[in-house]
């Protein structure tokens, strides 16, 4: 009766240290799973000419909180580790106009690449003010 007992608590033991062992990778697994998304793009003038160091703002629509990066030398961006949501993307450099995309909805594990963006020259205009006191002016001939 002790050696049955002693093999039916072995074969118990053995099962029990399985499922801890299997329940530990299941978890591992689980814990591995991407619960965010990641957004990348290139961003191009309208001759697909790369732009670098334009600033990149990705807003929520929900929440309004914003994360914000700049393109590299190839152009190139890449947000991570985005919670899912619906979002809006502008992007902005000095001398071209904005761009921006609104509904982008992205889900967990979505690795979205934006390949639309295509940056247009924007119009260049200065303002002069001039102020300053009316002095009186004296004519003068030269004759």
């Amino acid at each position: 009766m002790s050696r049955h007992f002693f093999k039916r608590g072995l074969v118990q033991s053995l099962l029990g240290l399985a499922c801890v062992l299997g329940f530990g990778i299941v978890s591992q697994t689980l814990r591995a799973q991407n619960t965010t998304a990641a957004l990348t793009g290139t961003v191009a003038d309208s001759s697909g000419a790369v732009i670098p160091s334009a600033t990149v703002i990705l807003k929520s629509e929900q929440s309004g909180d914003t994360r914000r990066t700049l393109s590299n030398s190839d152009g190139y961006f890449t947000i991570s580790a985005i919670q899912p949501g619906s979002y809006t993307i502008s992007i902005e450099v000095q001398g071209f106009q904005k761009w921006e995309e609104k509904g982008i909805v992205l889900n967990s594990s979505d690795k979205r690449n934006l390949s639309n963006i295509s940056m247009t020259v924007g119009s260049v205009s200065d303002t002069i003010e001039v102020t300053g006191v009316g002095q009186e002016v004296t004519p003068v001939d030269f004759c």
